[in-house]
């Protein structure tokens, strides 16, 4: 028997992860050089990498094997390769960002109405901020500022909000709509109570981050294998020992699943249930009027609208078919938006944008995501199944804490629990019990956003 150990540090402190194994690992593969450019102005990611990474991919065990190569799975791969675990195999049915990764609007912001969420938005938003030195590559991050928008019955809880946002470290205040119209004059404040400004909030790139985090862990050893689905969890007793895949089955020490809407599915074949829906939702993007170059991204709770404008002269917004928010085989939807949808969406708008009334939308188009009946991730380890780590239920909004996520995950990898935030809060036993539990006294009534 040899023992794999490897050294960390985590909040200064030098911690081991061991591992005995009695067989010699054979070497992954080469990883390929890849060169992606991914433009801002692309919401859907387009690259399909058949025959690229990982193609003649013929491991069969690795240290820690990630399903699922979006947003929530690189950062896992970055996290752990930062961490001196190298030998981590991610693995994707199709190709980095097929997923809901791909089809986001990219707001960033840290207004939430709980502490777990706030601590992980905050520290993801560091990294967007510092992405260069961190990563490299580019997450697409624009500090246009964000405003989180609420009406007249919210003015106190939103109050509460922020204050418990600022004590946490985050960089936001409470304005009056008075204070909003002075920071945006373009925007109807006629029905708003209040709002947060968060002057670091605004817009990034999904796509971007996802690409650069794997382009980096490569760099540091982890292998991509690109359209190999996998099938199945291995499970053997109370411990989840591998995978498996068309190409053959691959051991390793922990499983991490971040599969988005596909996990479920998987999680069952280990015996795990897993309260995860695939709902598709709509988004679209329009032309900004010239007037507008560099206005606010904001999420307006009062109106049910999101609108996050990018230097590319286009601004994302809530497209809402019939079907939006309905819930779907994620291998068979349509990803076409009704026609219908966008001249209600801009009229929607311009009541708040008024400049926007004859805005020609450009574009639209559906995704699918794993939503939890909370609207709350699902992470961390599984009771009573070792060799299990989930990273499921973005609920469209995966993006905001994804870092973070990820530095959580590989710590639950390495030790065994996390020093950024009470990870526990997310653990899906929290559903065994008849009392859902109170995330916050002052979650917002009309959305799960926060």
């Amino acid at each position: 028997m040899r023992a794999l150990t490897y050294a960390c540090r985590i909040n200064g402190n030098k911690m081991q992860y061991r591992r005995s194994s009695s067989t010699a690992r054979p070497a992954i593969c080469r990883q390929n050089v890849l060169d992606l450019v991914i433009s801002r102005q692309d919401a859907v990611c387009r690259y399909p990498l058949r025959g690229g990474l990982g193609a003649d991919m013929r491991a069969d065990t690795a240290d820690v094997v990630i399903v699922g190569a979006g947003i929530y799975g690189a950062s896992v791969a970055f996290a752990l390769a930062s961490l001196g675990i190298s030998q981590v195999l991610v693995l994707d049915e199709r190709f980095p960002t097929a997923g809901a990764s791909g089809r986001g609007d990219g707001i960033l912001r840290i207004h939430y109405a709980n502490v777990p969420e706030a601590q992980l938005a905050i520290s993801s938003l560091d990294t967007y901020a510092n992405w260069a030195d961190i990563v490299g590559g580019s997450c697409g991050y624009e500090p246009n500022g964000f405003l989180w928008l609420s009406g007249h019955d919210d003015v106190d809880r939103l109050s509460r909000n922020v204050d418990l946002q600022r004590s946490l470290g985050g960089l936001t205040e409470s304005c009056t709509a008075a204070e909003v119209k002075a920071l945006q004059p373009h925007l109807d404040v006629s029905d708003l109570g209040s709002a947060a400004y968060e002057p670091r909030g605004g817009a990034g790139s999904a796509a971007e981050a996802t690409y650069s985090l794997l382009a980096a862990a490569g760099r540091m050893g982890v292998k991509l294998c690109t359209w190999r689905p996998v099938r199945r969890l291995i499970r053997k007793k109370n411990q989840v020992t591998g995978v498996v895949t068309d190409r053959g089955n691959i051991s390793c020490s922990v499983v991490v699943l971040t599969a988005g809407a596909w996990s479920a599915p998987l999680a069952a074949t280990a015996g795990v249930d897993l309260p995860l829906s695939p709902v598709r939702c709509c988004t679209g993007r329009l032309h900004l009027p010239p007037s507008l170059m560099g206005s606010m991204t904001f999420i307006d709770t009062v109106s049910n609208l999101t609108f996050n404008p990018r230097s590319n002269g286009l601004a994302h917004l809530a497209t809402r078919d019939d079907n939006h928010l309905s819930i779907v085989d994620p291998n068979n939807f349509v990803e076409s938006v009704a026609s219908s949808a966008g001249p209600r969406s801009v009229e929607a708008l311009a009541e708040r944008v008024p400049l926007c009334a004859d805005a020609p939308l450009a574009d639209s188009w559906a995704g699918v995501d794993g939503v939890t009946p909370d609207g709350k991730a699902i992470l961390g380890s599984v009771t009573g199944v070792s060799g299990l780590v989930l990273g499921v239920g973005g609920n469209f909004k995966g993006f905001k804490i994804a870092p973070a996520v990820g530095t959580c995950l590989a710590q639950i990898v390495i030790v065994g629990g996390s020093s950024l935030t009470d990870i526990s809060r997310f653990a899906l036993s929290r559903f065994e019990t008849t009392r859902p539990q109170a995330w916050s006294p002052t979650a917002y009534a009309s959305s799960t956003l926060a």
